[in-house]
């Protein structure tokens, strides 16, 4: 099943989008299964907002969710050149080694978007 169709998810989703930490609280003490609250962090991280970011993840949320593409959390910072989430995510042992469906690497996706402190980072780290 895709976390992204259940209700559940669109909550959280919702929460995220509207920037409301305490309805995020909220839905967060419901214990959702780590996979819908992975894919909720991917959408926290595409907000570029890391305070949702830890409480997902210390709710549980899989840092190395990846979603229809195969593009997990670590892969959209990445490409978007947020470095304190980028090192945020590798510190909560996000897979610096992950490909999308297309093969490509969280390197390749902060290399090929000019984010090059990102991609260094990223070879520090094994990727």
């Amino acid at each position: 099943m895709n976390p992204q169709n259940t209700f559940t998810y669109k909550m959280l989703a919702k929460a995220v989008e509207e920037n409301d930490a305490a309805g995020l609280g909220r839905l967060l003490a419901a214990r959702t299964d780590p996979a819908t609250l992975g894919a909720v962090l991917i959408h926290a991280v595409r907000k570029r907002n890391g305070e949702f970011a830890r409480l997902l993840l210390d709710a549980g949320a899989d840092v190395n969710y990846r979603d229809h593409d195969g593009m997990s959390a670590l892969m959209f910072s990445s490409a978007n050149g947020h470095m304190e989430l980028v090192t945020f995510l590798v510190e909560r042992g996000a897979d610096v080694t992950l490909r999308s469906r297309d093969g490509i690497t969280t390197w390749k996706y902060a290399e090929s978007n000019g984010n090059d402190e990102v991609a260094a980072y990223l070879k520090s780290k094994g990727a």
